[in-house]
């Protein structure tokens, strides 16, 4: 018997254990995360380890996160991204608007790179829709061994660059939270550079989570890993 799960940290014990106690003991965990996280390179792998220990029997397939750097045809996920400025500025009636991509930023390099990876696709899919644009970290941890985290999106906000006109901020989150919803973190750091820029004005993209798009990923993601051997 076999089941499936979207791998959250919070919910995988969980969703194991249940799975257990019903009979279930081959899993598939599909991760909703961009790139390889922490979460799914330490993690995952560390209590699985500790969960076999009581359920010896328990047989996973760990699948990728969402984006592959390695196959630049696959521009799904740039492409919600791409949509969604698209959507901002048909909605806002722009012209030519800058725009920033940002993400939550990372402790781990292949994370960050997964950001600029979209970065790039986004901008050749925007083509002349918009002015420029700039990938961004949300937050970073201090210390030199993060500048790979930079620039941050309150820096690049407040940069010659962008600092005058209208700039599209683009999310790449697949939820709100605290970071990225209606009072969270992005809002404020948008209308701290607001008010430090009088000629400033950002608009926020829709979040990537509710596009069909992902789901098609996550089909993908799943064919693969059931034809792979468990972890």
């Amino acid at each position: 018997m076999e089941s499936w799960a979207v791998c959250r940290r919070k919910s995988l014990s969980r969703r194991c254990g249940h799975g257990w106690q019903a009979g279930v003991n081959d899993f598939q965990l599909l991760p909703l995360f961009f790139g390889p996280s922490a979460a799914l390179t330490e993690y995952v792998p560390q209590r699985l380890e500790q969960m076999r220990r009581e359920f010896p029997a328990l047989r996973v397939r760990l699948g990728r996160w969402l984006v592959d750097p390695r196959n630049p045809r696959d521009t799904r996920l740039a492409s919600i991204l791409a949509d969604n400025v698209r959507a901002v500025i048909r909605s806002r009636h722009l012209t030519r608007p800058s725009a920033v991509l940002v993400d939550h930023g990372s402790l781990q390099r292949d994370v960050v790179e997964v950001r600029d990876f979209l970065g790039r696709q986004a901008g050749r899919l925007l083509g002349k829709e918009i002015g420029r644009l700039a990938v961004a970290s949300m937050e970073r941890r201090s210390g030199p061994e993060y500048d790979f985290c930079e620039p941050l999106l309150a820096a690049v906000l407040r940069s010659a660059e962008f600092a005058q006109g209208h700039v599209v901020v683009a999310r790449q989150f697949l939820s709100p939270g605290r970071h990225a919803g209606p009072a969270g973190d992005i809002a404020d750091i948008c209308a701290a550079a607001e008010q430090a820029e009088p000629g400033l004005k950002t608009h926020r993209t829709e979040l990537m989570g509710g596009d069909p798009r992902l789901i098609e990923v996550l089909a993908d993601r799943y064919r693969e890993t059931r034809a792979s051997a468990p972890a």
